[in-house]
């Protein structure tokens, strides 16, 4: 085991609030993305991924939210694709291209994805907080959509835990948490 994580939800900022969503363990660095499926049935404001284990020190690489929404509409698939009108049009009259990709795992990332990129603590919305970190190694860095960077834990003592304040209360379906 590499890591393990404890995903929890709150509306209070974990005072007397605590709702725990789903315990996840990597057991080998991830080749692709690795979605794993919370137990969510509420909307929260604060999402906090706890480190309950690890080999090293307490570290998270990315993490992210998405929502159970429907993976996205044609319109969404092309802006996002970049491609100009009249091609875009024409790949939307094929049913089969236009299911498929719109329910890519590629599409499902970016236009599920419920944490923007982060370029501080609090930019471009919301907040990244952390119980602490290591002189570079911001919370925000787990969010910066950058897998070469990093937060680190102050210490090597577990149950280190990394959170996002979204602005209003969402419901997560999701979640991405990536320490190696």
């Amino acid at each position: 085991i590499l890591a393990q994580y404890k995903i929890s939800g709150s509306n209070d900022n974990f005072v007397s609030d605590v709702h725990d969503l789903g315990t996840f363990t990597q057991t080998a660095p991830p080749d692709t993305m690795q979605y794993n499926i919370l137990s969510n049935d509420d909307s929260y404001s604060y999402y906090r991924a706890t480190v309950l284990s690890y080999i090293s020190r307490p570290h998270i690489r990315e993490l992210q939210f998405y929502t159970e929404e429907g993976f996205c509409d044609s319109e969404d698939a092309m802006r996002y694709i970049g491609l100009n009108n009249y091609a875009a049009n024409t790949l939307l009259d094929d049913p089969t291209w236009c299911a498929a990709i719109c329910n890519s795992a590629y599409f499902e990332r970016v236009l599920n994805v419920k944490v923007p990129t982060m370029t501080s603590n609090n930019t471009p919305s919301g907040v990244c907080s952390a119980s602490s970190y290591q002189s570079i190694y911001l919370p925000w860095k787990a969010f910066d959509g950058d897998d070469s960077s990093v937060w680190f834990g102050n210490d090597g003592t577990a149950k280190h835990w990394l959170q996002y304040e979204f602005p209003s209360k969402v419901k997560i379906f999701k979640c991405v948490v990536n320490g190696f």
